[in-house]
């Protein structure tokens, strides 16, 4: 028997594809695949038909019995829900676009000084509490303050 495994898939695939063809290979049924990753038969069915996708944890346990890389089954399967997100992806309100703070176009859509100020004040408290910034620091004046300081963190 021959050693190598070819995984043939014509199109787009998901991990879904790749799991099929590692069953096929392996003379492994449903039940029994299911069985060896800890996964009802019902959950790996799932997977198989797209109504489900593999978690990291899963995707470890189909590397550990199959030799499978882990990560080329997650990068497969956010392949495919990329690509079949649909209108929902363009369907976004055009006000939640993130502007930078210091664009020089001179548009109309710079934000006002107050956008400006709520940024920092956001960016500094998520800072601190992260612990890259000490807590008990009093608060920056500038923008470009902060920057610099996190540039220096």
């Amino acid at each position: 028997m021959d050693n190598d495994l070819t995984i043939k898939v014509q199109g787009e695939f998901g991990a879904a594809t790749m799991i099929a063809e590692l069953m096929s290979y392996f003379n492994a049924t449903q039940q029994d695949f299911a069985a060896r990753i800890g996964v009802s038969q019902k959950y790996l069915s799932n997977v198989l038909h797209f109504k489900a996708f593999i978690s990291p944890k899963i995707a470890s346990r189909i590397e550990t019995i199959t030799g499978t890389p882990a990560q080329m089954l997650l990068h497969a399967d956010a392949q495919y829900k990329l690509n079949h997100l649909g209108d929902d992806a363009d369907d976004i309100n055009q006000d939640l676009f993130l502007i930078p703070y210091d664009s020089k176009d001179g548009s109309e859509d710079v934000p006002h000084i107050n956008d400006v100020v709520q940024r920092k004040s956001f960016v500094e408290a998520e800072a601190k509490a992260m612990g890259i910034i000490p807590s008990d620091m009093p608060s920056f004046e500038t923008v470009d303050e902060l920057v610099s300081f996190l540039l220096q963190a």
